[in-house]
């Protein structure tokens, strides 16, 4: 009884520590690195929106639900998996993409690839890309 009494306090101790600790982790910026160089993100990326089909399908085969990417229905005719969850809204095309809808969804990032660069200065207003 004595020892579960210790375990139990250590254990709430231990959960304490880690709430406690925890925020002063994620106030630290993250680096980045990708094809242009280093970006600086202030937390790590929740709310991804990617507007390349490729890139799309890499994030969701890491088990990451991007919460916006393009042309939803013509990815869905040329990749049958990984499957697009109903939670992901539509932004556009990939090459025209709705800047509104983007900013809606709030992103922490967005991610491009060499066909979207023309579209990156406007897409920086909303997001780091």
């Amino acid at each position: 009884m004595l020892i579960r009494k210790k375990m139990t306090k250590l254990v709430q101790l231990l959960i304490a520590s880690v709430l406690l600790i925890t925020p002063l982790f994620s106030q630290a910026e993250i680096t980045v690195t990708d094809s242009q160089g280093n970006k600086q993100l202030a937390q790590y990326a929740q709310r991804i929106v990617v507007l390349n089909w490729d890139l799309a399908e890499q994030i969701l085969e890491l088990g990451v639900t991007p919460v916006g990417m393009p042309d939803i229905a013509g990815y869905k005719e040329w990749v049958s998996k990984p499957e697009v969850p109903a939670e992901v809204q539509d932004i556009g095309t990939r090459v025209e993409p709705n800047y509104e809808k983007i900013a809606a969804l709030k992103p922490d990032v967005i991610i491009i690839a060499s066909p979207q660069a023309d579209l990156q200065s406007k897409l920086e207003r909303i997001a780091p890309v």
